[in-house]
């Protein structure tokens, strides 16, 4: 569905003489995606909103997307899979939302952040067969997937320091988490199939 979609949209804007012709392929590879994330986005909005959880949501989001663009981590092989990872995720963090109790906070943040500023420190960044890297681009991510890593901790702890906040505090650090095991997904991926996932360039 989507990669027709991404083809119409693009021949649309051909037959308009917005776009090239030449550059049919890039366009219609850039549209699928931008119609994959908006879909993905929108669904968890929706969820949000049937949950209750709109800001809890936000601040996941505002921990889980900056952190994905530095530090890489697992790609689907489709958009389907894809989604369907991203919702199985989501749905985890929500049951800790409604389940885990609030005296329980601190004995979820803190390992998070452990096993996040670990993973990040260690493997960051992660190339996929997906996205792959070149070595610069390792080198910028590098950095700054650590300078991001420390910054979200700090805020974490500082949120967690009061009661009215540690609900956030707790999705922040969901956020970092889910990158995490992403990333630690990537690397056994990447072990299982015995390649490098680096691009030649510099």
């Amino acid at each position: 569905m989507l990669p027709y979609l991404s083809k119409k949209i693009t021949s649309s804007f051909i037959t308009r003489e917005i776009i090239k012709a030449e550059d049919q392929e890039i366009y219609a590879y850039s549209f699928e995606i931008l119609l994959a994330t908006l879909l993905n986005f929108l669904c968890l909005c929706l969820l949000a909103l049937i949950t209750g959880t709109v800001w809890e949501t936000a601040f996941y989001l505002l921990s889980f997307l900056p952190l994905r663009q530095f530090v890489g981590g697992y790609h689907a092989k489709n958009h389907l899979r894809c989604f369907f990872i991203l919702v199985t995720v989501y749905g985890a963090f929500l049951l800790l939302l409604f389940f885990l109790p609030t005296y329980l906070y601190g004995v979820v943040v803190l390992p998070a952040m452990i096993v996040s500023l670990a993973v990040v420190f260690v493997f960051a960044p992660v190339a996929d067969e997906n996205k792959p890297l070149s070595l610069h681009e390792v080198s910028v991510f590098k950095r700054n997937s650590r300078i991001a890593i420390i910054i979200y901790s700090m805020i974490i702890g500082l949120l967690f320091v009061f009661p009215i906040m540690q609900v956030y505090s707790l999705s922040l650090s969901l956020g970092a988490l889910s990158v995490a095991l992403s990333l630690v997904a990537s690397v056994l991926k990447q072990q299982i199939l015995g390649h490098s996932l680096l691009n030649s360039k510099n």
